[in-house]
């Protein structure tokens, strides 16, 4: 797999690995990327966000999920930056 920039700094950022088991910084709903975890830019690239670490955060993903929530605007920036762990 490759691994995305945003994905990879989050890891080294946090000390984990590829494959590593992950918590939803939300709900801590838990997973593996990207079968139940995803990598969020909590300022979309688009909008001149960064791949650095501080504007990421592991959200969960799936049908009802928190990453779905944030791409639907029901979890606004502010919030999701008060989750960062």
């Amino acid at each position: 797999m490759i691994v995305k920039p945003h994905v990879k700094n989050y890891l080294e950022y946090h000390g984990l690995t590829e494959g590593d088991f992950l918590a939803c910084e939300v709900c801590g709903k838990g997973g593996i990327i990207p079968d139940g975890i995803e990598i969020h830019h909590i300022v979309y690239r688009s909008h001149g966000g960064t791949d650095d670490p501080e504007n990421t955060i592991a959200l969960c993903c799936g049908n009802v999920s928190c990453h779905k929530k944030a791409h639907n605007g029901e979890l606004s920036k502010e919030f999701l930056r008060s989750c960062k762990k």
